[in-house]
């Protein structure tokens, strides 16, 4: 195949099944950067349908996340066939047992045990998540969730606020998570109900359902519900002050720390938890703010909400972080080289 892959482009099938933010960042903005841009010897296409005519056409085939026993069948079919499978995993596959989505992900873990040592080639988003994987495959590459700037409009936040009912003077806290999430919520909850008694001007921002067990003024809570990874963004225009606590377990160890940099391409300054996602991001030169202790966060906030050009300033200065090293073009030459190698290719060849 590989003599034959020199002599026309290389087609690469990139599969999507859902419109999660993790579909978005591994699979579909990957493919409209790749497909706008790149050529290189490769044709990218992205489907939602698993076509016996694809993988008679394709040569590289890109899945994620979830596998059961079929799609081991369909992997292990490609691999007889001389097709090179490549498997993006960007999760730790053993969450802990208090977990909601614990037995589901459970059920799913002996296929992707399989699937992962199958397949021609891993992507992760983080290294200790690739350091947790490489027991089951050698060939993993760590490509980090880049930003693709496209689906990144900052909207004018006086407006949204004034849209809101809100106040000039009103400062927004904003949380975003599953509902999967509230034991890395409740860490804070004693934090956000001294900040609501601190500041009257203050209003709080939830993205999934009302955490109720948190003791909030319901005239100063605004809840959004979660849609497409798209229309979520446009949620962040009105936030003020962004905050990303974390419970520290290995699941929370391996995630990616997506969250900061996404409030960072809003220019939201962000309080998170100091373990392996942000302290690594703020080891790189993030301007964020790690908090343990309870007074550390109520510090950290705090000094946030009062001063307003203090809080500007650290939002221009984490969103010139992300663009500078979290771009989807950064990244773009990191998956030609998987693709290269996959290839059996030296790059560029």
């Amino acid at each position: 195949m590989a003599k034959e892959s020199q002599k026309r482009n290389v087609k690469v099938y990139m599969f999507v099944f859902d419109t999660t933010a993790s579909a978005y960042y591994r699979i579909i903005q990957p493919f409209k950067f790749f497909k706008s841009r790149v050529k290189n010897g490769f044709e990218f296409h992205l489907t939602a349908t698993l076509h016996p005519q694809y993988f008679a056409d394709g040569d590289i085939f890109i899945f994620q996340r979830f596998a059961d026993r079929g799609f081991f069948d369909l992997l292990m079919f490609l691999r007889n066939q001389g097709k090179k499978v490549i498997f993006d995993m960007d999760y730790y596959p053993e969450p802990p047992p208090y977990h909601p989505s614990f037995g589901f992900f459970s059920s799913l873990r002996p296929f992707l045990q399989l699937v992962l040592s199958g397949a021609d080639y891993i992507l992760a988003p983080t290294q200790k998540l690739a350091l947790e994987l490489k027991s089951y495959n050698e060939k993993i590459s760590v490509i980090p969730n880049y930003l693709y700037p496209g689906f990144w409009k900052n909207g004018k936040r006086e407006e949204k606020k004034r849209d809101l009912g809100l106040s000039q003077e009103a400062v927004v806290l904003g949380w975003i998570g599953h509902p999967a999430n509230y034991h890395s919520l409740k860490q804070v909850k004693s934090v956000l109900e001294e900040l609501s008694s601190k500041f009257e001007n203050l209003y709080f921002a939830f993205f999934g359902e009302d955490p109720q067990f948190i003791a909030l003024p319901p005239e100063r809570k605004i809840i959004r519900e979660f849609k497409a990874y798209p229309s979520y963004l446009e949620y962040l225009d009105f936030i003020d002050v962004g905050i990303a606590p974390l419970e520290e377990c290995l699941f929370n160890q391996c995630k990616s720390p997506s969250l900061a940099l996404e409030y960072g391409m809003k220019k939201i300054p962000v309080v998170a938890s100091p373990i392996t996602p942000y302290e690594d991001l703020k080891g790189e030169g993030a301007p964020i703010f790690l908090a343990k202790e309870r007074e550390e966060w109520v510090k950290a906030l705090s000094k946030l909400i009062e001063d307003e050009a203090y809080r500007k300033e650290r939002g221009e200065a984490l969103y010139d972080f992300v663009n500078k090293n979290y771009l989807l073009e950064r990244g773009a030459q990191k998956f030609l080289q998987v693709f290269e190698e996959v290839l059996g290719r030296s790059a560029g060849e």
